[in-house]
């Protein structure tokens, strides 16, 4: 697939969309499903569970070690990491990372810190009442979205599967069965440029989207040529 039509729409559909916001952050959705040869990602790493001092409430997270954790957390975080549950290792950073963005677009996880998710998922209604009561105490200290309500043992269940889905399928078949709600741009963009109704335009110093046939002057990028224009305007490689 590399540099094929498909494999350009999708870098193209990540750099340029909406996922394309935090590609600078190194464990971000996007970073993960384009994959990364830096040494950074080629290390074990863990999937971890800590008990919060608030007794409904669980931190999920990814760390070299675990352990230490607790102890290298910033001061308003403290009350998160009372307990480490249980610790998962695998075999590199990429996979922790997978399983983490997956297990945040749990529908029972994400009622937790998306206010909206509280009255649109009748799937999990056993968990939405305290989440009602509580929403407003986490949101008013901090933004998180690696809390759960769900108990230790549902949340390693959920970890072991998530694993072996990843080594199952390719980034794309992995997140659309496990993030089917932040893979929809992503899927609907790929569809736009791979059937030209959605355009890389290129401006003076920059490329976009576009599905707007009034391009105020910027020319057209062809698909195949965006990684070429890309490096010749930024002066590097589309990876």
């Amino acid at each position: 697939m590399k540099n094929s039509h498909e494999d350009i729409a999708l870098k193209t559909a990540i750099y340029f969309g909406h996922l394309g916001r935090k590609l600078s952050t190194r464990d971000s959705l996007g970073r993960i499903i384009l994959g990364s040869n830096d040494d950074y990602y080629k290390s074990p790493c863990f999937v971890y569970l800590f008990q919060t001092e608030h007794p409904e409430y669980r931190k999920f997270g990814i760390s070299s070690n675990p352990e230490l954790r607790s102890k290298t957390c910033k001061k308003y975080e403290r009350d998160l990491y009372k307990e480490l549950l249980f610790s998962f290792c695998c075999a590199d950073r990429i996979t922790a990372c997978a399983i983490e963005q997956a297990l945040i677009e749990r529908p029972e996880n994400l009622t937790v810190f998306a206010s909206h998710h509280l009255w649109l998922r009748p799937k999990v209604e056993k968990y939405i009442e305290y989440e009602k009561k509580q929403f407003e105490f986490f949101k008013g200290r901090r933004h998180n979205t690696e809390l759960t309500v769900m108990p230790k043992d549902e949340v390693e269940k959920i970890i072991l599967e998530l694993s072996n889905d990843w080594k199952t399928y390719d980034p794309l078949q992995f997140f659309n069965k496990h993030a089917p709600e932040r893979m929809e741009d992503l899927n609907n963009q790929m569809r736009g440029l791979l059937n030209k109704y959605l355009f890389v335009v290129r401006g003076s110093d920059y490329l976009m989207l576009t599905d707007k046939r009034d391009l105020n002057g910027r020319e057209i990028v062809p698909l195949e040529e965006v990684p070429k224009i890309y490096k010749e305007i930024y002066g590097k490689e589309m990876i």
